[in-house]
């Protein structure tokens, strides 16, 4: 998954006591994640638009993949303290090859994001009736700096094919699940709104675009929050690299 406790001298032990969130969602049938994964994939949709208009979004900076521009961007949010970040590229690969990259296991997404530690299925639906779509319940844990403690996310997440398979999005947000207890050698942390929107473009290759609306929780000095930025432009860089392996 995306994390283990690298802190600390033991093994760290899952609390008995079960976690609740007030602020977040706790679906607990198949149509409720339908319908919060729909919610969540049209609202990433709307974030992903390429507009001239910038609608609060302000440039931090930018790097190159294959010859191609990384723009990254980062906008307050009313909801959170922590801003959003949206980073756009276009990838010199087709939309399927992306698609597999976004669907690799742990061990191959370790090779190119090396703060994912683990990734535990919760509750898949996948395949069950009534579900139009990939959809979990899936717990992440990454790797934070010396001196942070490692976080967790627990999300659903939903896999979309739109237009005939030209449109295609990855999206999670976090929910609480009855099934994921605190774990001592983690800080649970938030995201409302993550994923990637893939469009495919008519000389073959893919507009991405990756949004991530972190709340790590917890004491995150301003260094580790800039590094998060950054990590979503490197993240991208990745990506790009990674999809040449499925041409």
């Amino acid at each position: 998954s995306f994390f283990s406790s690298l802190l600390g001298g033991g093994a760290a032990e899952d609390s008995a006591e079960e976690v609740i969130f007030p602020e977040l969602p706790t679906p607990t049938t198949g149509e409720a994640c339908v319908q919060l994964g729909i919610e969540c994939r049209d609202r990433l949709l709307r974030e992903a638009v390429l507009s001239s208009e910038d609608h609060g979004w302000t440039r931090l900076e930018h790097g190159r993949a294959g010859g191609e521009h990384v723009h990254l961007f980062e906008r307050s949010s009313p909801d959170s303290p922590f801003d959003m970040v949206r980073c756009f590229c276009i990838v010199p690969s087709s939309i399927e090859a992306i698609w597999k990259v976004l669907h690799e296991s742990l061990e191959q997404r370790k090779e190119w994001d090396d703060t994912l530690e683990s990734l535990d299925m919760i509750e898949d639906y996948t395949g069950k009736e009534g579900i139009p779509c990939e959809l979990a319940v899936v717990r992440t844990r990454y790797t934070a700096p010396m001196g942070v403690t490692n976080r967790e996310f627990v999300a659903l997440r939903s896999y979309h094919i739109l237009e005939d398979g030209a449109v295609r999005v990855l999206c999670t947000t976090s929910v609480n699940h009855a099934g994921c207890r605190l774990n001592s050698g983690y800080v649970r942390g938030s995201a409302p709104l993550n994923g990637f929107v893939l469009k495919a473009q008519p000389d073959g290759t893919t507009q991405v675009c990756t949004v991530a609306q972190v709340d790590p929780r917890g004491m995150i000095p301003a260094f580790v929050v800039n590094l998060f930025k950054k990590k979503t432009a490197d993240r991208m860089l990745s990506l790009c690299a990674r999809a040449k392996r499925y041409e």
